[in-house]
């Protein structure tokens, strides 16, 4: 006879009636989204201007033999070449500014934020020249994800230049969010390169937010939310910096990784709680006999279920 397998959901005897009065119901969710070293590669150059990886680069230096353009752009072209290697499927195709398979990734981490999820753009791609390129990844989006997506909104048309005013925006956004939104429970996830910069080191400038660690970032939208919000906030830094054997260091906006989509994914559907969280809630009796209650039902659905195949060490 074949083994038919007995399938149990994970049980607490506090589930339903009784569940945990400090559970938020409802959670809301802001992702922001920087599209440059998120959704495709840059890699820091001398001049702090950062080259593009893709394969239209590519080629342009393969198997270069102009001695004045090697003495020129040398070390440039290592880094490039070096990225290449270590990314190889974070290379965009052609001479096109994204990555499909970054994006897809970034698809896989909007599905898994599910419908009260607000998408913000809070890179310097939503100010209004760059429109016809959002409205391109927005229509590149809709077909990772099967179904029309548009930008929920966007970060403040400033122009900021440093991860300081860049957190400046996002943490503005925030706040003013919460002002206008009746917000119970709020997670906040930031994927962004913070314009090729490590954060460790990094000291703000003045009226700048601080951003020497991830959980500084995270420390400073959290301190956005008003009093009374339950706030949780994740960074995913899409930054990567490494020395190749001949010696050059490379900086780059490394895109999204399978790790983290991992870590957002995880981030997005953890349990958030509301700020009742750290008073203990005294359980009645009535709300004691209904737990047990529970307990013997769900025993006895186990005990007439088809036996659990056995395990053999």
């Amino acid at each position: 006879a074949r083994s038919q397998s007995l399938t149990v959901r994970n049980f607490s005897p506090l589930d339903g009636p009784c569940a945990p009065a400090n559970m938020a119901s409802v959670v809301d969710t802001l992702m922001f989204v920087d599209v440059d070293g998120v959704l495709n590669v840059g890699i820091r150059d001398d001049d702090d201007s950062p080259v593009l990886l893709n394969q239209a680069c590519i080629d342009a230096v393969t198997g270069c033999d102009d001695p004045e353009l090697l003495d020129q752009c040398g070390s440039s072209i290592a880094r490039l070449m070096a990225a290449a290697s270590r990314l190889p499927d974070s290379i965009s195709p052609g001479d096109t500014e994204i990555c499909p398979v970054l994006l897809s990734r970034l698809a896989r981490i909007i599905r898994a934020a599910g419908d009260r999820c607000s998408v913000v753009l809070s890179s310097s791609w939503r100010h209004p020249k760059h429109t016809r390129r959002v409205r391109c990844l927005e229509r590149q989006l809709s077909k990772c994800l099967g179904e029309h997506f548009e930008f929920d909104s966007c970060t403040e048309l400033t122009f900021e230049v440093t991860a300081g005013e860049r957190l400046q925006c996002i943490g503005d956004f925030v706040r003013e969010y919460c002002a206008k939104q009746s917000v119970e429970a709020l997670r906040v996830l930031v994927l962004d390169d913070f314009f090729i910069a490590s954060l460790d080191g990094l000291s703000p400038q003045a009226n700048e937010a601080a951003t020497e660690s991830a959980a500084g970032v995270e420390a400073h939208v959290r301190r956005c939310a008003p009093e009374g919000v339950e706030i949780r906030a994740k960074l995913i830094h899409c930054y990567e910096e490494w020395v190749t054997s001949e010696g050059v260091a490379v900086q780059a906006g490394a895109g999204l990784s399978e790790e983290h989509v991992w870590a957002a994914k995880h981030f997005l559907t953890e349990e958030v709680v509301s700020p009742l969280v750290n008073k203990p809630r005294m359980l009645d009796a009535s709300s004691l006999r209904r737990a047990f209650a529970s307990l013997s039902i769900c025993w006895a659905g186990l005990a007439s279920a088809t036996p659990l195949v056995a395990m053999h060490y």
